[in-house]
């Protein structure tokens, strides 16, 4: 399940959505904006508004919002600096943090077929991990390239 682009486009909008799924637990619009440091709880509550007129967010009975379900189960954000995260438990994290991830393991993956002496399997994946990487590399770049052109 992906936010809806309304809510994507207003990085504070966002970091309340994200204030609310990091608690896990309903919040009043007073804790929000302790949480975030905002300095208007009149702001916050217009983004958690926007939050409710998209479904995102439900209004309790006793004014706290909390995400509704379906929004609790978000596991991919794509924020508007065109940098793509997932939502691991109770941390986003950049994809290029889980290429990074991805990079490091297959280092030691290859090192650890050359110590074993077994050149053929590590020349294999390392070929094999250089295209990956410079494939997501590739997708990347142009995903940057269409939000950010070059000014010629």
């Amino acid at each position: 399940m992906e936010l809806p682009e309304k809510i994507l486009q207003n990085e504070n909008t966002v970091a309340v959505f994200l204030s609310l799924l990091n608690n896990g637990e309903a919040l009043g619009v007073r804790a929000v904006q302790k949480e975030l440091g905002m300095s208007n709880p009149s702001t916050v509550y217009w983004h958690l508004q926007k939050l409710v007129d998209e479904g995102v967010v439900e209004k309790t009975k006793s004014n706290l919002y909390i995400i509704t379900p379906e929004f609790r189960k978000v596991s991919k954000l794509r924020l508007p600096l065109s940098v793509t995260h997932y939502v691991v438990g109770k941390f986003i994290v950049p994809d290029i943090l889980v290429q990074l991830v991805f990079l490091i393991i297959n280092t030691l993956v290859v090192l650890g077929a050359l110590l074993s002496s077994n050149f053929a399997l590590a020349g294999l994946l390392g070929f094999l991990s250089m295209m990956v990487e410079i494939a997501l590399l590739a997708n990347f770049y142009r995903k940057s390239m269409r939000k950010h052109p070059r000014v010629s």
